[in-house]
């Protein structure tokens, strides 16, 4: 069995919100949607009082792809939506 990343990572050089609205415009295009979305920074400040650098999680999907997936392997919900994590490093 070979082993390798599941992980793409990308530097996008804009700040976090700028970002994150570039990230959301590039998957309309593809249309992939964004039908839920985690602020992680939120809930750890909300629930453990820290603060940290901004962070969100996107669940992407795109129902015809999921509705032919679901259709060859049930299972497959287990992994979908895919997540997308944005994380902001410095200004």
């Amino acid at each position: 069995m070979e082993s390798g990343s599941a992980t793409l990572t990308y530097l996008i050089a804009e700040p976090f919100e700028s970002a994150l609205k570039s990230v959301r415009e590039v998957l309309a295009k593809e249309d992939l949607r964004v039908p839920l979305e985690l602020d992680v920074t939120a809930r750890i400040r909300k629930e453990l009082g820290v603060s940290l650098a901004p962070c969100r999680v996107l669940f992407v999907d795109c129902p015809v792809l999921l509705l032919e997936a679901v259709t060859l392997d049930s299972s497959v919900a287990a992994i979908l939506p895919l997540h997308v994590a944005l994380a902001g490093y410095g200004p």
